[in-house]
């Protein structure tokens, strides 16, 4: 349970999701505040607030893309060399170390074998990922976004607190503002669990081609 909490550390770029949060604030705000009120420049507010919710949708995919990147989901299927794998993995400096001895090793071995360089790195590769080792510590497919599931399980409970707060009539700011962040949250909770899913499904069909 503390490792999975401390998966929030492999949370890349902050500030992009940050800005897609508060640009679908502002489009839940001045939704909210379209319905409520006249027809007044209708075209204009209503292209408005669709912008802001496609940017708002657009940021956020590139903060998932770019966090899926940046936590060792290289998507090569084939590596030039024994640092461009291991640099591809989620593990620390002296943990990559240790797996580039353990494969450059087998390398060793296989040379003597008369295995060409491409197919000796691809097998030795591959006998890697299918080690206990690999599975055990650096498998990709649930462990690396699993900073993901924090961040649903924490925008869950923010969006049930604001909901609770709203229909007791707990005046802790604005109903108003009570419903906004429950229902930001919720949004958000829905697209956290919804990139996870997407990350894991990669990984595996990944994962599968390389094998």
């Amino acid at each position: 349970m503390n490792k999975f909490f401390k998966s929030i550390r492999n949370i890349k770029y902050p500030i992009i999701i940050i800005i897609s949060i508060i640009l679908f604030v502002t489009g839940l705000t001045l939704h909210r505040d379209f319905i409520n009120s006249s027809y007044d420049n209708f075209t204009t507010r209503f292209f408005l607030i669709i912008l802001l919710y496609a940017f708002a949708i657009i940021i956020g995919i590139l903060w998932g893309f770019l966090n899926y990147m940046s936590n060792g989901n290289d998507i090569k299927l084939k590596y030039d060399s024994v640092a461009d794998y291991v640099g591809a993995l989620n593990a620390s400096d002296d943990e990559k170390y240790i797996i580039s001895e353990y494969i450059n090793e087998q390398l060793e071995g296989l040379k003597k074998e008369d295995y060409n360089n491409e197919d000796s790195l691809l097998y030795a590769i591959n006998n890697f990922e299918q080690s206990k080792l690999f599975h055990l510590r650096y498998h990709s497919e649930d462990s690396s976004h699993s900073y993901l599931l924090v961040l649903s399980l924490f925008t869950f409970v923010i969006g049930v607190i604001a909901f609770i707060l709203r229909y007791n009539k707990i005046m802790i700011g604005t109903r108003s503002l009570q419903l906004t962040i429950g229902l930001t949250s919720f949004v958000y909770l829905i697209a956290f669990l919804g990139l996870y899913f997407i990350f894991y499904i990669s990984n595996k069909l990944i994962f599968k081609q390389r094998k």
